[in-house]
């Protein structure tokens, strides 16, 4: 009997056309016969994001009930129900700086390093994680790492080029910028068949709609089909036809989902942005550009520090920093508002499940890119109207690869909220001894969430 051996593919392989190099998910071919590791023997690749929202959640409202892998979500994290087998919960980590409000909670929950002595309201004093893991991984992926955002509201109304915002700090004070404009996300990633004259977006995408990057890699795509399996080649064209749908989905949007040029454009409207549309584009594209290998770390920037996003989708008509707040500076003193409050905190958390969904649906060896990953979902406040730090709203989504325990409500009792972060650097395969500084350093994760 004559063995035909079994077709091979690196798992650097791109589909190439005129200018374009099109990455592909992750396909049997690439992968040892078991499916566990690639086919040249070394371990599937392990993700590290961070998903951020600003001002914190309502806490009665957001502790579940139960505790180890026996708990029940709570009416905040309800959203998340569909999930709870990949969804870690703790509850009772403290952020142990003192300092300014918001900042304080930020560097903490981030970075685990905060300066109160610099500047006004003192500054995040070491890169957060997801940048940790960048530098880490560099060289291993096309982009060493992406950061996104959605809300580009912040407070006091401005646009996203705020101050006061920033998830990814790549060190003191160094705050990596988010993109938030789907399409520029997409000619970013994916490569762009516009030329460098056309820069006006409306024209971009009419000419989408029209071609699509695909008509450059057919006869590629066409080869490559021809020699993978069944499996493989069906993974492949349900890839290529997301692609085309994700181009026609940009192509269609409203523009209140672009990202503004620097001169402002009076079309986005900051007081009814576009969430779940923009969540949903850049979810998709996130998700894609993790199965494609192009990055392994991330951020995604739902609503930043202190953000006041205007929720106008659950009937808010004030921004979430001020909903919180009684001393909002309005000619009437108002109470918080923490109805809306807690409904912006489900809104928000159903956008965070829009992208576990997305990284779920995709098979990546026995498991799922969800499976591959470790996302840690925070916010820079327990309590916002009061500013609290004592117990921090923490998710950790994912199981790395099989070095986490998911679906577990881990109960501490003021325990350093940096050893969540230790925890989440270790799952992906850093063997750091310790990370933070000062009141923030730790050098025990924890154990209950490690397999």
């Amino acid at each position: 009997m004559i063995l035909i051996p079994r077709f091979r593919l690196s798992r650097r392989t791109v589909l190439r056309g005129a200018g374009v190099c099109l990455a592909l998910p992750l396909l049997d071919a690439m992968l040892n016969e078991s499916g566990t590791a690639l086919a040249q023997g070394a371990p599937l690749p392990k993700r590290l994001g961070v998903f951020f929202w600003g001002n914190g959640v309502r806490p009665d409202r957001w502790r579940p009930s139960g505790g180890g892998t026996d708990w029940t979500p709570s009416e905040e994290l309800m959203p998340l129900a569909h999930l709870k087998q990949s969804v870690s919960v703790l509850s009772g980590m403290e952020v142990k700086f003192d300092g300014t409000a918001h900042h304080r909670g930020r560097a903490g929950i981030l970075c685990g390093a905060y300066d109160v002595n610099a500047g006004m309201y003192g500054q995040v004093s070491g890169p957060s994680i997801d940048q940790v893991a960048a530098t880490a991984w560099d060289g291993q992926t096309p982009f060493r790492s992406i950061e996104v955002g959605i809300s580009m509201r912040s407070k006091g109304g401005v646009n996203a080029s705020r101050a006061s915002g920033g998830t990814a700090w790549s060190g003191p004070n160094q705050r990596v910028p988010a993109e938030y404009s789907p399409m520029a996300l997409f000619e970013r990633l994916f490569g762009s068949q516009f030329n460098g004259d056309q820069t006006d977006e409306q024209a971009k995408r009419e000419l989408m709609l029209q071609q699509s990057i695909l008509d450059t890699i057919t006869s590629d795509a066409k080869a490559l089909t021809q020699r993978v399996g069944a499996v493989d080649k069906l993974r492949l064209e349900a890839h290529l036809d997301g692609i085309r749908q994700l181009e026609q989905a940009l192509a269609s949007a409203d523009r209140a989902c672009i990202k503004p040029d620097v001169s402002g454009d009076p079309a986005v409207d900051l007081g009814h942005e576009m969430l779940d549309e923009r969540n949903e584009l850049i979810a998709e594209i996130m998700s894609r550009a993790l199965a494609c290998d192009l990055t392994r770390a991330f951020s995604y920037e739902y609503t930043g520090m202190q953000a006041d996003t205007i929720f106008w989708q659950i009937g808010a008509t004030e921004g979430s920093h001020v909903m919180t707040h009684d001393d909002r500076n309005l000619p009437d003193m108002l109470e918080p508002q923490t109805e809306k409050v807690h409904q912006s905190v489900v809104f928000t958390m159903g956008h965070f499940a829009k992208l576990l969904d997305k990284l779920e649906a995709i098979v990546e060896g026995d498991g799922t890119l969800l499976d591959n990953s470790c996302i840690m979902a925070c916010s820079e406040v327990n309590d916002g109207t009061v500013h609290t730090y004592d117990s921090m709203p923490l998710l950790i989504a994912g199981r790395a690869g099989g070095s986490l325990n998911s679906g577990v409500h881990y109960q501490a009792d003021h325990e350093n909220a940096t050893k969540a972060l230790l925890t989440c650097l270790r799952a992906v395969g850093l063997p750091l001894d310790s990370f933070g500084v000062a009141e923030g350093q730790v050098s025990e994760s924890i154990g209950a969430l490690e397999a």
